[in-house]
């Protein structure tokens, strides 16, 4: 229920009970303080409504802001002595709010009553000025003018308005508790405790969620949760996500590929084959996911998996929630969709704890093909669930196999989406061996709405697509809330089911094939999405540019028209050109920038990322540093993902192209572009261009932020880190210096971006063999990953780790093992017998006991690492081969020259296939394979 469906009685109640509890209850704040964290979202509600409700002069500043903003309002035909009887009255009935009934001025700051403010005030205007002066209808108008574009264009309204709207739930949720709301007003404690059982806990939202079938059945053939579409094929995948889910405590993987390749479907049908009684899946959207973040208790009495579609658009509150589960001990897996492995890269990059719980590859669905007979068997439940089992002839199916694996393009297998679309069009009797997936996709759309014709009128469901048209470009909308863009369509929707609630969610439900309350949700697989967002804008007359206006505004929506116009580049054409017209104001050019860097990811092939990084490039008509930020962070992308070094030439080429000089100085976005280019330069061994533009990025954030801001010490950071690859330590130490000096002023000593610099630190006092000093910064960083995260935790095993690298190198064997095993205990708690990390804290172990000399020792740890590499990384992986070099290296130490020469042969094959003849570790593989060769034949010879 929205705040307008309250009757008069309910909505004074509302507000009676703010005026009353924090106004008139002395220190209510105290109380709001002894609730802590778990009710953050309701204790934040009443804090900023006593900040707005205690203050005497607040109607004042209001008032002041009301006069001195509208007299610009003000036509010039009325005089001014009639101008100071309105302010007057304004003034005279705004006191009046102040008084009565504890009913302040900021009554009417919620938008629902500003018309009723209007009429207030044209009454107390017409106590003081009469017809003559001014008639009805032009005071009306001032009024009315002065009143809502005021109100509209203030920030603390906005605020306000949803404020209300908050304190409007829990009302409601305080009354359907059974509460009585004026025996509330007169007891804090009751109040208190009250509000606390209000806030959801986590069991009760993981309780209460579930996969999508749990909740709707789908009779889209489709859809992944039709369960007439038997599962078929991915059995390597399917037992990679076994495995997966049998890893102790919090893991993270991903199932990346094109869309219609089944990421969804693999998922779901995973998950729906797991015990029940042992492990609780969770199909995670936006509010669910919010609402996770901000509990506290994250306990849970069995396993859980969360199961994140388009993950890339929760990337930051996926990485909260997996941080916070990280300290919990609790057994939870993260299993993430995404379009791209190169984002699944990232995004274990920028984090050190997901780095060290998630698999180094993501599940790769692109590569991985259906066989002959899977795809059959996926025809014929398609022709059994809707076609009575019409028999399909085996050469036909042959030409469908063929025509959909055209159709999904030569960088990918066959997708399941165009096997089901080619199938059903040729039960259909359609040509569709002559079809295209746009033709495919419009007569899989009309006939969805053949469907629906049985029980709506066309005219509605014309209505119907178009909205849903635009809630697919917006990840679902709530149909109660405003979308200036398309709100004459629900207007209408409204209107043809009159006060009938249930009536326009199961309608809105038929047409997205997914009913939730009050929304109208995404239409999936997102190729269908697309098309029909596509094909729905592009028969659109007069509203293009509003829709796109609308949706440009909006994050997922942008990375929404990036994917249309990645998957759909003849049919997006229209799109592209909208986004590029040369009439578009800067905002509008800015925005479509970010759109262009986010399909420089959603982009196939290095050919089509080019071409969005010169769409960038020819926005930027006016020299705007927020331009040059997307395009350089865009190059910068293509960049690091570049299998081919002539990719990483072109971007290195395109970054010396630009004229940093001709932007202004003054822009922080100039400095984020410069950080940008020099990584690239660093990247490429070009240091000194690289310092000159972190050099510069630096003097922009110091004049933008001041010396001391964390944007700053990260520059210095960087700086330090280029001195430290060129290895002069000495430099390399002074901006390390600089960095910890503001993380500390700035973020404290207890944060974990200082630790961070104290390893940094540490690391390069260990390279200068200032054993004393290495030691210090690392216990440092230590003692603040214990505090911050516990004894177990992936910081705190590095923390363990270097300290006891650095014992390592001092020659103290002894407290060496004593942190590599404190490491290693960690990382078996956490990340199981079988992860890359285990297995290389096991090599860090053996090659303590390698220094001692008690080489069977070092050899069983050697062996141990060499078992979860091979299982784990696979016997072509590089690290593999450099664990079959370390055993070498023991056999050779006890003699065994016969066995050394197995394992390092077997290095040496890897190293070869993997990096190359001319790779460091080849050559030097080679050189002890020579060695032994010739110690072996001088041992002949004698």
């Amino acid at each position: 229920m929205s705040y307008r469906q309250l009757s008069e009685n309910e909505k004074n109640d509302l507000w009676d009970i703010l005026v009353t509890a924090c106004a008139e209850i002395p220190d209510f704040c105290k109380y709001i303080e002894d609730i802590g964290g778990k009710a953050s979202t309701l204790s934040g509600v009443l804090v900023a409504a006593f900040d707005i409700f205690k203050s005497k002069h607040e109607y004042k500043r209001f008032y002041q802001h009301f006069e001195k903003e509208s007299r610009d309002l003000i036509p010039c035909s009325i005089s001014e002595s009639t101008v100071k009887n309105i302010f007057s009255a304004v003034k005279d009935h705004l006191k009046k709010m102040r008084t009565a009934k504890k009913k302040l001025s900021f009554y009417y700051l919620h938008k629902d009553k500003w018309d009723e403010l209007s009429a207030a005030l044209f009454k107390e205007c017409r106590k003081k000025i009469v017809a003559d002066e001014v008639s009805d209808e032009p005071l009306h108008a001032v009024l009315d003018n002065m009143v809502h574009i005021i109100l509209q264009n203030n920030e603390s309204v906005s605020l306000f308005t949803e404020l209300s709207d908050i304190v409007k739930d829990i009302l409601d949720r305080l009354k359907q508790d059974g509460k009585d709301i004026d025996a509330l007003k007169d007891n804090v404690a009751e109040l208190k405790e009250a509000l606390d059982k209000l806030v959801p806990k986590y069991t009760t939202y993981i309780s209460n969620a579930g996969l999508p079938s749990e909740f709707t059945k789908s009779e889209n053939i489709l859809s992944f949760r039709n369960s007439g579409i038997q599962f078929r094929g991915r059995k390597n995948e399917r037992r990679e996500l076994g495995n997966f889910m049998k890893r102790p405590g919090v893991s993270v993987t991903a199932v990346t590929g094109p869309g219609g390749s089944g990421k969804s479907r693999l998922a779901f049908f995973f998950a729906n084959s797991l015990d029940a009684a042992e492990c609780k899946c969770v199909w995670l959207d936006h509010s669910l996911l919010k609402a996770i973040v901000s509990c506290n208790d994250l306990s849970y009495d069995k396993q859980v998996l969360f199961i994140c579609d388009y993950a890339s658009q929760y990337e930051d509150d996926l990485k909260t929630l997996i941080d916070s589960m990280s300290r919990t001990g609790q057994n939870v897996k993260f299993l993430l969709l995404e379009r791209s492995a190169a984002w699944f890269t990232d995004f274990r990059k920028h984090s050190n704890i997901i780095a060290e719980l998630s698999s180094e590859e993501s599940i790769e669905l692109s590569g991985s093909d259906f066989t002959r007979n899977e795809c059959s068997e996926i025809m014929d439940d398609l022709s059994k669930q809707k076609y009575n089992s019409a028999v399909i002839p085996e050469n036909t199916k042959d030409q469908i196999i063929k025509k959909a694996a055209e159709l999904s393009g030569e960088s990918c297998s066959v997708r399941c989406l165009f096997l089901l679309l080619v199938t059903d069009s040729y039960l259909k009797g359609d040509p569709f061996l002559t079809m295209s997936a746009d033709e495919l996709l419009y007569n899989y759309i009309e006939h969805s709405k053949e469907i629906v014709k049985k029980e709506y009128k066309k005219e509605v469901i014309d209505i119907g697509f178009r909205v849903l048209a635009y809630a697919t470009a917006c990840d679902g909308i709530k149909w109660e809330d405003e979308h200036p863009a398309i709100q004459n369509d629900l207007n209408s929707i409204m209107e043809h089911f009159p006060d009938d609630r249930y009536g326009i969610n199961r309608f809105f439900g038929k047409l997205s094939e997914e009913e939730k309350a009050d929304t109208v949700s995404a239409l999936k697989p997102d190729l269908i999405g697309e098309f029909l967002f596509l094909h729905t804008w592009l028969n659109l007359t007069s509203s293009r540019k509003k829709w796109l206006s609308a949706l440009l505004v909006q994050e997922y929506s942008r990375v929404f028209l990036a994917r249309c116009l990645a998957d759909w580049e003849e049919k997006s054409a229209a799109l592209c050109n909208m986004l590029s017209e040369k009439g578009n104001d800067a905002g509008q050019r800015i925005n479509s920038a970010k759109v262009y860097n986010s399909a420089v990811r959603e982009a196939h092939s290095t050919e089509a990322q080019m071409k969005w990084l010169q769409k960038i490039k020819d926005l930027d008509t006016d020299l705007s540093a927020d331009i040059l930020a997307e395009y350089v962070d865009a190059v910068r992308y293509v960049f690091e993902h570049a299998k081919h070094k002539n990719t990483r030439a072109e971007c290195t080429n395109l970054i010396c192209a630009i004229d940093f000089e001709q932007y202004s100085c003054e822009s922080p976005l100039l400095g984020v572009a410069l950080n940008d280019a020099a990584s690239i330069y660093q990247d490429n061994g070009e240091y000194k261009i690289a310092i000159e533009f972190f050099e510069k990025a630096l003097t922009i954030c110091e004049n933008v932020h001041e010396t001391e801001h964390s944007d700053t010490a990260a520059i210095y950071n960087n700086i330090a880190g280029i001195y430290d690859d060129k290895g002069d330590y000495d430099k390399a130490l002074e901006y390390y210096e600089k960095a910890l000096t503001i993380f500390e002023k700035v973020l404290g000593t207890e944060h974990p971006d200082t630790a961070t610099t104290y390893d940094n630190l540490a690391l390069v006092y260990m390279i200068k063999r200032n054993h004393v000093k290495a030691l210090e910064y690392c216990e440092k960083a230590l003692n603040i990953f214990e505090k911050v995260h516990g004894t177990e935790h992936p910081d705190t095993a590095i923390a363990y780790n270097n300290i006891a690298g650095v014992y390592d190198a001092k020659g103290d064997y002894d407290k060496a093992l004593k942190y590599y095993e404190k490491a290693l205990k960690i990382k078996l708690t956490i990340l199981g017998t079988e992860h890359h990390d285990t297995a290389a804290t096991y090599n860090n172990i053996a090659g303590v006991y390698k220094d001692i000399c008690d080489y069977d020792t070092a050899k069983k740890y050697y062996k141990k690492a060499l078992t979860i590499f091979e299982k784990v990384l696979g016997t072509d992986h590089h690290d593999t081969a450099i664990a079959y070099n370390n055993i070498a290296s023991v056999y050779k130490a006890l003699g065994d020259y016969d066995k050394a020469l197995e394992y390092y042969n077997k290095a040496f094959a890897i190293f070869t296939k993997t990096l190359g003849f001319e790779h460091e570790y080849t050559v030097l593989t080679l050189s002890a394979i020579l060695k032994i060769k010739s110690e072996l034949d001088q041992g002949e010879k004698q």
